[in-house]
């Protein structure tokens, strides 16, 4: 009998693939091998060109694009794309390929990357305000991904009227609420904020004619009144040289010790007598002759 010719004449196929041995360039493959088909040069098929034949190719018609980052060489998912952080998220369409298992703990979007559900850039995995509403992150977030506090007033700068306050500033305190959320606490209302008041707890009377710079109410002619409750709020340092009253109807005046009309700081006769006064004094407070 020819070499290569059955009994019955004809080309002989070891493998019983449907290629005769002289044209078969893999005749010694097994049932199992084959079981799949083989291709004109009696070879196992691989549909997808993938090196894995499709025998033992759980995936055996990837695409080119499925196949871009690579196959499973080995395992029970020999042949199909690879996900190397086992994210569920085939590297082919993973944007994030190499998560670590705390990346992922919060979950992942659809291009295999940590959640960030409040899209500031944090992912939800380290996101200490994982929820926030887009007007809390219009002025940014922090490291932890909750809206920046500049000053550490612990009123974020979303809603802070004052949002670079310096230590000074917020060191008595920041209004919790209404117009001025933020900036430093001003308790009497005078202008001054208490940071740099030395009169903080002005009551309104005392406010009524100003304050300082420094809070505390205006004594313009520096005579130790304050103009708030001054009848003479102008004196001149020459008026207020004798001194001033100190109460009653003429607080603040200049002295007029003996109660002749003429204050001290212009009278040479400051000490006059009742008797004297009744008969009238000169315009230096002296008894008329």
């Amino acid at each position: 009998m020819e070499k290569g010719i059955d009994s019955d004449g004809c080309p002989v196929d070891i493998d019983k693939d449907g290629v005769p041995d002289y044209r078969d360039d893999c005749p010694k493959h097994s049932r199992f091998e084959t079981r799949r088909g083989v291709d004109s040069r009696g070879c196992m098929i691989d549909t997808d060109k993938d090196e894995i034949p499709d025998y033992k190719d759980v995936c055996p018609k990837d695409s080119l694009e499925e196949r871009s980052k690579g196959v499973y060489q080995q395992g029970d998912q020999i042949g199909c794309p690879i996900d190397s952080d086992n994210d569920n998220v085939q590297d082919y369409r993973d944007d994030c390929p190499q998560n670590l298992p705390t990346e992922m703990e919060k979950g992942l979007d659809l291009r295999g990357c940590p959640f960030d559900r409040d899209k500031d850039d944090v992912p939800d995995y380290r996101d200490a305000c994982p929820k926030n509403k887009h007007f809390e992150i219009r002025k940014g977030v922090d490291s932890h991904g909750c809206p920046v506090d500049t000053d550490q007033d612990r009123v974020p700068d979303y809603k802070d009227v004052c949002f670079e306050n310096s230590p000074e500033e917020i060191s008595k305190g920041v209004i919790q609420q209404g117009t001025h959320l933020g900036c430093p606490i001003d308790n009497d209302q005078d202008g001054v904020p208490d940071y740099r008041d030395n009169c903080p707890n002005n009551r309104p009377a005392e406010l009524r004619k100003g304050v300082n710079s420094r809070g505390c109410p205006l004594d313009t002619d520096k005579d130790g009144v304050h103009d708030y409750k001054d009848v003479c709020f102008n004196n001149s340092p020459k008026e207020i040289s004798k001194g001033v009253h100190q109460q009653g109807l003429h607080l603040g005046c200049p002295i007029d010790n003996d109660n002749d009309g003429v204050p001290d700081y212009r009278d040479n006769c400051p000490n006059n007598n009742r008797i004297e006064i009744r008969k009238g004094v000169d315009s230096r407070g002296c008894p008329r002759q």
